[in-house]
């Protein structure tokens, strides 16, 4: 009799441990331990078969009784589980509430309710870390009662409790049945936290798309959390969704979040997001927010902006903005703008908004006033551009090389050739070290006017500093116009021996009448070319080389 009972208490125990376990998660360890306990040979080399038959006694009834805790075709799925299976799987954890509701024929919403608010309470006692599988039997249970019970409809407070634990496992999908069947009933949960939560989980599993539908179906009811909103917005960012970030960031302002809080480079993200995407009035009034709440903006979000304005060639909106914030833009920003004015407008109109600019705190550079002059040079307003260098020079600010190449090029246009020579003198003088650009400028320039021997004398100062090689046999001219991008041969001066000297274009120093060999017409358009070429260079190249002073010249050039 004492032997039977030792058998009867050591199967109650073996049951009780079982059924503190999932039914959805075998215990290798536990069911392991029986193995050994009931198995045939104690050999470390015994093959094990776990099927009933082959068990005796205590183990075999065990497992006969408990088939879903050695079955695993059952493990992966409990949708057809009764209502007992689902409740003895929390069962160690809320031992008297689910022996509670295993009595009753039908299932109240208040007893739901305290078995949620039990199995939540009990996993905050003993520092539980929440088991997707028992939260997973639990949510069975819900839907259950919420199936097979007529007419039952949970209570809010469960609703939230539920979705609160669901998303703490990451059983997103379920959260997300649940949320619309609780509100067709009516149910709104009112807390925005589970959505702000269930947002973020999506987002951080890579599900933008389901992040942004419960985003939708929140907007305009429940307010997400900062947080929410931040991780969001951080993603479409990252991934340039332009409208979506632009909505959300605008909700942030609607719902009344304090800017200050969100990260400054998300921010400024969105705003140059929408500069790329040619909206810059949006763009504008999220600037304008930033400053409402004391935020500075970066440089980088300042320029998007300007450029964005350049781009719409609309620069009176641009200096209202300037004035509306009352700051400056940097030396980067407002060469852009003048760039862009006197591409589109010229000169004359650009000036007035130099002027403004500098009214503004705008501090002009070598290269403001180098594209002043170089447009100038290329309007034939050659006396404004040497205005424009006597101010350089008034607020010691040093020419570059592109700048005196645009003055060399427009003394050549206005057919003033011996003053070219002056200004590359004083270029030397001040420090420039002219590039293989200048004395192609000067090629191109004294071969237009005709001086060709000036032409000859610019050939062996390239030489004489390495620009080019020229053999003792060459012919000076002849590398010139290779210099300018013409075949060898392909222009030839000759000298005019016919009686009345018809063909002669130009007289030597002797006396001589010489002409040009060549198609006239194309030769005149290429050296204008190469001229008007350099007065206006390429701007974003421009302003690297000004700012990173990396010139390619004749080091040492007039020393």
């Amino acid at each position: 009799m004492r032997g039977s009972t030792t058998i009867i208490a050591l199967y109650n125990e073996l049951l009780q441990v079982l059924s503190t376990s999932s039914i959805h998660k075998p215990h290798i360890k536990q069911v392991g331990s029986l193995y050994s306990l009931f198995s045939s040979s104690s050999s470390s080399t015994t093959q094990v078969d776990s099927s009933p038959n082959c068990f005796k006694g205590i183990a075999q009834s065990v497992i006969l009784r408990c088939p879903q805790y050695f079955d695993e075709s059952k493990v992966q799925n409990f949708a057809n589980a009764s209502l007992k299976d689902l409740l003895l799987d929390i069962s160690g954890l809320v031992p008297q509430l689910t022996r509670r509701l295993r009595r009753v024929s039908e299932p109240k919403p208040e007893d739901v309710l305290e078995l949620l608010l039990g199995f939540e309470l009990q996993c905050g006692k003993v520092g539980f870390e929440f088991d997707a599988r028992k939260v997973e039997s639990l949510w069975g249970v819900f839907k259950w009662v919420t199936e097979k019970v007529e007419g039952f409809k949970h209570k809010p407070q469960s609703c939230e409790v539920m979705a609160s634990m669901l998303v703490r496992v990451g059983l997103l999908r379920e959260v997300e049945v649940l949320l619309p069947t609780m509100e067709s009933q009516g149910v709104l949960l009112g807390s925005g936290e589970i959505y702000s939560d269930l947002i973020e989980g999506y987002v951080g599993d890579g599900e933008l798309d389901r992040a942004i539908a419960v985003y939708d179906r929140i907007r305009g009811r429940v307010v997400p959390s900062l947080q929410c909103c931040g991780v969001l917005l951080d993603q479409l960012v990252g991934m340039r969704k332009t409208q979506l970030a632009f909505r959300v960031c605008s909700d942030m302002v609607e719902m009344g979040f304090d800017l200050r809080d969100v990260k400054k480079a998300t921010f400024e993200g969105v705003i140059r997001l929408l500069c790329r995407d040619g909206k810059i009035q949006e763009a504008r009034d999220f600037v304008k927010g930033a400053v409402t709440f004391k935020i500075k903006p970066s440089n980088l979000v300042l320029n998007e902006v300007a450029y964005g304005y350049c781009e719409k060639k609309d620069f009176d909106d641009l200096m209202s903005f300037y004035a509306e914030i009352k700051c400056a833009p940097e030396v980067v920003a407002g060469n852009r703008v003048m760039h862009s004015l006197c591409s589109h407008f010229g000169t004359r109109r650009a000036e007035p908004y130099l002027q403004e600019l500098e009214l503004l705190g705008f501090n002009p550079d070598e290269v403001t006033f180098g594209i002043m002059i170089g447009w100038n040079c290329r309007e034939r307003k050659l006396k404004c551009a040497f205005l424009y260098l006597s101010e350089m020079l008034r607020r010691h600010l040093n020419p570059h090389v592109c700048t005196y190449n645009a003055l060399i090029s427009g003394v050549f246009m206005e057919g003033m050739w011996k003053h070219a020579g002056e200004v590359f003198a004083e270029m030397v003088d001040r420090g420039t070290t002219p590039d293989f650009s200048t004395f192609r400028f000067l090629l191109a320039g004294y071969c237009k006017a005709r001086q060709f021997d000036e032409a000859k004398r610019i050939v062996f100062v390239m030489a004489s500093h390495g620009l080019i090689q020229l053999s003792s046999d060459e012919d000076p001219l002849t590398k010139a116009f290779m210099v300018l991008g013409f075949k060898p041969l392909a222009v030839t001066l000759k000298r005019d021996n016919d009686v009345g000297f018809a063909k002669t274009e130009f007289y030597d120093n002797l006396g001589n009448g010489l002409y040009l060999d060549t198609d006239l017409d194309e030769y005149e358009k290429r050296m204008t070319g190469i001229l008007e070429d350099c007065m206006v260079p390429d701007y974003y190249s421009y302003e690297e080389r000004m700012h990173s002073g990396k010139f390619e010249g004749c080091n040492g050039f007039g020393r």
